[in-house]
């Protein structure tokens, strides 16, 4: 490994915002080879960082194998994004070389609108039967780890949702118990369908950790972290009444292969030239 290579590594292991930030000035195959040359924790870094449709560019011109090893080092939520960018022949692609549980998951996106609890959900959760017992819980609680971003989520036996586990509470239960004496009822849940924008407009959720997203009939499908809610409650606060116009300009670059900074003097030309010309419309209405 020769010093560049050291170099540019250790960048990108520190500064993935940045790096994202610089790459997609280059055109996606120039980028894709770069970040072919780095490691899988790396490349998922900046796919993570970057523009979904940029993170796909990448993904189209990397090697299929590298691609999916970068997209199973993602969580859902951070890998739906890029994935729905491809075309469907690219990403079936990709989704065939990855773990079959989140191969068969990934095939479901186009079930779920874009916007909405189930495409943001995360599926692979902590889930435990209402009559377990205590100790039985907690052999599965220590033995299970890829649920660990989520507290324990309790089902009855059509794996209908019944409520949250308190990791505290099972800790201090009698061992005899079962699940059913200790689970958190009624807390909120979120029906795949529902779109993220009403949710986070109307509920209060930022107390919460995570929030269960269910069907029709109950059955527990996912889950979404507060991070997630944070930044769609971030987009739907920045978003104006010039954002169309800003969404059609972002279109038009991905057509002609501009990224997103190149269009951002046109994206300030436009903002600024709006607010002067309100600010006109204004002083004009004042005369």
């Amino acid at each position: 490994m020769n010093a560049a290579t050291q170099l540019s590594f250790a960048y990108l292991s520190s500064h993935p915002q940045e790096a994202a930030n610089i790459l997609q000035r280059f055109p996606s195959q120039e980028s894709a080879l770069f970040l072919s040359q780095q490691s899988i924790p790396n490349i998922a870094s900046v796919l993570e960082h970057s523009i979904p449709y940029v993170s796909a560019g990448y993904l189209d011109a990397m090697e299929p194998s590298l691609a999916a090893k970068a997209i199973a080092k993602l969580a859902p939520e951070q890998a739906i994004p890029p994935l729905r960018h491809l075309s469907k022949a690219n990403r079936e692609r990709i989704l065939e070389l990855l773990p079959e549980s989140r191969r068969k998951w990934y095939h479901s996106l186009p079930q779920w609108p874009a916007g909405t609890a189930g495409a943001a959900m995360n599926p692979f959760l902590l889930v435990l039967t209402d009559d377990l017992t205590i100790s039985e819980a907690m052999k599965r609680t220590r033995g299970e780890s890829k649920g660990a971003l989520f507290f324990p989520y309790v089902v009855d036996s059509r794996q209908r949702l019944i409520g949250t586990l308190s990791i505290r509470k099972l800790m201090l239960a009698s061992p005899k118990k079962t699940l059913k004496d200790i689970v958190d009822r009624n807390g909120p849940q979120m029906l795949a369908s529902t779109p993220l924008e009403y949710f986070i407009r109307n509920l209060e959720w930022r107390s919460l950790e995570s929030i269960p997203v269910v069907d029709e009939e109950g059955i527990l499908l996912g889950a979404i972290k507060r991070e997630t809610l944070e930044k769609a409650a971030s987009q739907t606060a920045s978003s104006s009444p010039d954002s169309s116009w800003a969404d059609g300009l972002l279109g038009l670059g991905e057509l002609y292969g501009k990224t997103a900074i190149e269009l951002v003097p046109l994206l300030a030309q436009s903002t600024f030239g709006t607010a002067k010309r309100d600010q006109a419309k204004g002083e004009n209405e004042r005369r």
